[in-house]
């Protein structure tokens, strides 16, 4: 199935995304996290099991032996063609024994950025070519 964030509002990423090894998760600006969180919600939700105690409140959470079995991949599609494809595995963490619950949040109601944190860049190559202002996966 295709959801594209970008359908949701216009503009949503106007303000730009970062690739940012230092930051550990990625942060979507407020309507695309909430687009995202809902369609996953609607997407599995015979598979959602209750979060942990201490996992955030809303927390999206799988059975941790399913993630591989019944979350889709998510794909940024970047201007100039760049595609990140992110396999489930590397946006739902572990959380206990049990649960993986999805490791994506919202930067909150005012940043206009988005945040693409090295969680979930791991097992990737992100090739930055500084001379002609591109990149790729």
């Amino acid at each position: 199935m295709v959801f594209d964030l970008r359908e949701v509002a216009p503009g949503l990423f106007s303000g730009g995304v970062i690739i940012d090894s230092g930051s550990p998760f990625t942060s979507l600006v407020h309507d695309a996290y909430d687009a995202l969180a809902s369609e996953l919600a609607a997407q599995l939700n015979g598979s959602l099991v209750a979060p942990p105690p201490d996992a955030d409140d809303g927390a999206l959470c799988v059975a941790r032996r399913d993630v591989g079995r019944v979350v889709l991949a998510v794909v940024f599609h970047f201007r100039g063609g760049a595609d990140m494809a992110v396999v489930a595995e590397s946006y739902w963490a572990p959380v206990d024994k049990a649960a993986a619950c999805m490791a994506i949040a919202s930067v909150g109601p005012y940043r206009r950025q988005s945040v693409i944190g090295n969680y979930q860049q791991q097992n990737m190559r992100v090739l930055y070519d500084l001379a002609n202002g591109d990149f790729s996966f």
